[in-house]
């Protein structure tokens, strides 16, 4: 319960002497004897019944300490939102009250008003409010006319207690007028019974004056009632639950006007004050009518309380409900939609398998349908791996099940690669093996203390030697990957595995044509190899018997490994194991995969991270460790020492270069495998340039700045430019103030700690370098927005309808016009692209970037040869059947001759056939004399029918 009141209303003296019990006496008389000179702030009283909240009376008043008072408002409502408070007490002193001017009055009124209303709103409750008129002793009478009450008579609560309405303030005057009548009756008949009991004594006139004291009062009260529970729309309204009236401290005598009046109007005689009974002269030392009023009523109607949400912080709810109903609702459609794809993910993998099974069912054998059967699991891995990478949204918010589908799919893909790839391998190494066993006499009389090189790289396409130490040895190295994962080097298996699987193909193609074939292998056997490392990939047993005669013959031609390439290998075995391998879709994204394929999986020890993240530390590390002397391929210790080869750094710098070479190799391969998918219709091919065109989104882009940042990293001036390319105030910066320009950077990257790696591939960093003369960009730029007028070209013929005439003329102005899109791409490809580099570099160029032009010409052919067909047809064919065909000398049994004149409209100089040579085949033939051969851009051209050239040079 919260006390409210102006200072010195009376609100302390209440509690004092409410006859309540305090369990903390000893706190409580502090305080008692502290609150005679007021409440600072709030005082908190415990008793047995309940909390009691004294608050200062200053808060009720003064404008300056409203934000104190709504401050403590706002503790309750944090540390006790529910209820902060359960009833609301205004103390309001009587006497001050009808001593004021009515103006001061309905002031006070208003004030305690205004910090009910911060009270509904801050707490957000609505509270029962009992209105409390205290020191009533200060009315004359009202000691004597009670002073012989019993404590069973002052305890009790004098006053009204109205009915628990949240209306009942609305009529508040009515109902004060209503009880407070029915009060002063009851004064009246106390003071008549008072009368009669105690005629033969003394009594105090105040007996009979008080009652007409207490109707005085009336005006003021309902004055002040009426303004305090005023009807306000911008106002809580409060709950009125009652009024009383107490005394706490009784002081003194108070004379009466009223018994004055009445004993002049009566002509009395008054008695003298010490005429009056001496017990009348003990002032009583306890409260009237405050034990019942707190124990009876306030404090039983502690359960009276509801909260109440105000007007703006009822609409925050609102909108923080519907926001959460929508958020919900959200959630719920994204799980849903969620749950959807995901089934429909699972549905589609489903088929897959279902697929798989019902091709081996039908074909099982056949090698066509196992390849096929294989590469329908990988596609369905690929894109499941690529959604580990870049999940898309629609398979998130918890719902996906890519991971538990992609184990089942590994598992079964696995399960085919052992049968089709591993296991025949395996036989025709064991089978290699054997040969080099028979060929021991020939391999010991022609090789003696070979010394056993890391890498043979250029020879995995070559048929392995019975008499080659080195391919032995290899041979070997791979057999025992198989049945040992713990020495697992993917690269190197891939290797062997290419070779020796390739004679098994051959023999099993059946009616497969061998270059889809080899085609299909590759891609098996790329991906596949990426599952090396992985726990499930197959094991396979090993023959110990082959094993160990083998690694006698070596043992008896060779030196074995060195322990620099032991070393090597046991880096490449650990970081094969943290880093995956990485693929073309990889690089060009789930979009763009069918676009931009690769026939090689580039071992993840070969890129930017395993060196920055592993390779280097482990080569720094192994430099100043002595290394295990045993050769685990002939399972033999060898005398030397990585110690042996020379100081930390130079071990560092072999061990470097070991790595840097293998890293060449392989990227080599990897860009070797690359191309772009063929297109079987026009309408595929725009399809295909639309992607490959996007100026800045290109997989053209995305492939070429991925390699360029890839093989660049051992050139710290190139790496650093790639990582942080600098425009506008930057780039001017340097040029200008520091005089950093462009040749400046040219001959950095030339002479500047370039490493093996960037030197072999410099032509990348060229190609995606800012330049000056470029007006800030690169030549890849320059390419992509030559690429970008193409794919407007091809979308242009595809919105046109009819694209044989367009498509027509395209191929014309190639042939023909070195303006054409084609033309002005190749030429910055010729002139500025490929300036400067070796013929590797211009043939893998070649492939990279001018693949996609001559596969959008080549689209363009068979639409054009259409279309010359049509003409052909239009302006020669149909007018000679149409006349020539049915006369003589055309039709033998015609009985009419064609003329002269109507033979020169169709095979005349200027005849129908010759206008279709010159208007519509010249632009794509070359005549030499009688014979026709077709114009070609990139050795493509329109193919001619031979009879229609033989006939050419008849006619």
């Amino acid at each position: 319960m919260s006390f409210l009141g102006i200072p010195a209303a009376g609100k302390s003296s209440a509690i004092y002497n409410s006859g309540l019990k305090f369990p903390f006496e000893e706190t409580h008389q502090k305080m008692v004897s502290a609150g005679l000179s007021g409440t600072r702030n709030c005082d908190w009283f415990f008793s047995t019944e309940g909390i009691l909240l004294d608050t200062a009376g200053r808060y009720s008043v003064y404008s300056e300490d409203h934000s104190e008072w709504l401050g403590f408002l706002n503790i309750l409502k944090k540390n006790r939102s529910k209820a902060p408070v359960n009833g609301l007490i205004l103390i309001v002193s009587i006497a001050e009250l009808i001593s004021q001017s009515p103006e001061n009055s309905l002031k006070l009124a208003k004030n305690l008003r205004a910090r009910i209303q911060d009270l509904t709103e801050r707490l957000e409750v609505v509270v029962p409010v009992y209105l409390v008129f205290s020191k009533m002793d200060l009315i004359a009478g009202f000691t004597e006319f009670f002073e012989f009450y019993e404590a069973q008579e002052y305890n009790q609560a004098w006053g009204a207690t109205l009915p628990y309405e949240q209306n009942s303030s609305h009529n508040a005057v009515d109902l004060f007028e209503k009880h407070y009548t029915i009060l002063y009756d009851g004064l009246k008949g106390v003071s008549s019974t008072h009368l009669s009991r105690r005629h033969s004594q003394n009594i105090s006139p105040s007996v009979m004056t008080f009652p007409l004291e207490f109707k005085t009062l009336k005006p003021a009260l309902k004055s002040f009632i009426g303004t305090l529970f005023e009807d306000n729309p911008y106002q809580f309204q409060p709950v009125f639950r009652g009024f009383y009236f107490t005394s706490a401290l009784q002081e003194g005598v108070i004379e009466s006007p009223m018994t004055e009046q009445i004993a002049q109007e009566f002509q009395l005689t008054q008695i003298a004050q010490n005429d009056l009974k001496d017990h009348s002269k003990i002032t009583p030392n306890h409260g009237y009518f405050l034990n019942g009023l707190f124990s009876d009523v306030i404090l039983k109607d502690k359960d009276l309380v509801k909260q109440h949400v105000n007007t703006g912080r009822k609409r925050q709810r609102y909108i923080a409900f519907i926001g959460a109903l929508a958020g919900v609702s959200i959630i719920l459609g994204v799980w849903v939609w969620s749950y959807r794809n995901n089934q429909q993910l699972i549905g589609e993998v489903q088929a897959d398998l279902n697929k798989v099974v019902q091709l081996e069912r039908a074909s099982g054998q056949q090698l066509s349908t196992q390849l096929e059967a294989l590469l329908i699991l990988q596609r369905r891995l690929q894109q499941l791996d690529e959604f580990d990478e870049n999940r898309p949204l629609k398979f998130s918010f918890g719902l996906y099940q890519g991971n538990e589908l992609r184990e089942k799919l590994k598992a079964e893909y696995l399960k085919g690669v052992k049968q089709i790839v591993l296991t025949p391998t395996q036989q025709n190494i064991a089978q290699y093996l054997q040969r080099v066993k028979n060929n021991e006499t020939t391999l010991k009389a022609n090789h003696t203390n070979v010394e056993i090189k890391q890498t043979a790289q250029s020879q995995q396409y070559l048929e392995p030697s019975d008499t080659n130490p080195q391919d032995a040895y290899n041979a070997l190295k791979a057999y025992l990957m198989m049945s040992n994962p713990q020495y697992m080097d993917a690269s190197h298996l891939s290797d062997q595995v290419t070779r020796f699987w390739r004679s098994w193909l051959d023999a099993n193609k059946g009616q497969m044509p061998r270059a889809d074939m080899i085609q299909e292998a590759e891609q098996i056997l790329s991906y596949a190899m990426t599952l090396a490392n992985d726990k499930q990939f197959p094991v396979l047993e090993a023959d110990s018997q082959i094993v160990d005669q083998t690694r006698q013959v070596l043992l008896s031609v060779v030196r074995g490994m060195p322990a620099r390439d032991r070393v090597y290998n046991e880096i490449k075995m650990r970081a094969a194991v943290r880093f995956p391998a990485l693929t073309v879709s990889q690089i060009v994204g789930e979009t763009n995969k069918n676009i931009v394929l690769g026939s090689y999986a580039l071992p993840g020890v070969f890129t930017q991270k395993a060196w920055n993240d592993y390779v280097e530390k482990a080569i720094e590390e192994a430099a100043d460790k002595p290394t295990d002397s045993k050769d685990w391929v002939l399972n033999s210790r060898q005398s030397d020492d990585l110690t042996f080869s020379g100081s930390p750094e130079q071990i560092r710098k072999q061990l470097t270069a070991l790595y840097k070479q293998e890293y060449i190799a392989e990227w080599r391969k990897f860009l070797s495998g690359i191309h772009y998918a063929k297109a079987g219709q026009f309408a595929q091919q725009v399809k295909n340039i639309d992607v490959l065109g996007e100026p800045q989104n290109s997989p053209i882009r995305t492939l070429i700045e991925r390699v360029a940042v890839e093989t660049n990293w051992d050139n710290p001036v190139v790496q650093a430019e790639l990582a942080a390319p600098q425009k506008g105030f930057i780039a001017w910066f340097k040029r200008k103030v520091l005089n950093h320009d462009d040749k400046q950077v040219a001959n950095q990257v030339a002479n500047n700690a370039q490493g093996a790696i960037s030197q072999e591939y410099q032509m990348f960093y060229q190609l995606v370098r800012k330049r000056d003369d470029q007006q800030g960009k690169s030549l890849l730029d320059e390419y992509m927005t030559n690429l970008a007028l193409v794919r407007s070209k091809f979308n242009e013929l595809k919105n046109a309808g009819e694209i044989g005439p367009n498509a027509m003329t395209l191929v014309k102005q190639t042939l023909n016009e070195q303006t054409s899109v084609f033309n002005q791409t190749q030429k910055i490809v010729d002139e500025k692209m490929a300036v400067g580099f070796n013929e590797i570099d211009q043939r893998l160029l070649q492939k990279l970037v001018v693949s996609p032009l001559t596969q959008a010409f080549e689209s363009l052919i068979t639409p054009t040869q259409d279309e010359i067909n049509k003409l052909w047809v239009m302006q020669a064919y149909q007018p000679f059947t149409a006349n020539l065909a049915k006369k003589y000398p055309f039709n033998s049994s015609a009985s009419l001759q064609a003329t002269s004149s109507e033979i020169g409209q169709i095979l005349g100089e200027n005849g129908s056939i010759s206008r279709f040579v010159k208007e519509s085949l010249d632009p794509f033939v070359i005549r030499r004399g009688y014979t026709l051969t077709s114009k070609t851009w990139k050795d493509l051209g329109i193919s001619l029918n031979p009879q229609s050239s033989q006939w050419y040079g008849n006619w």
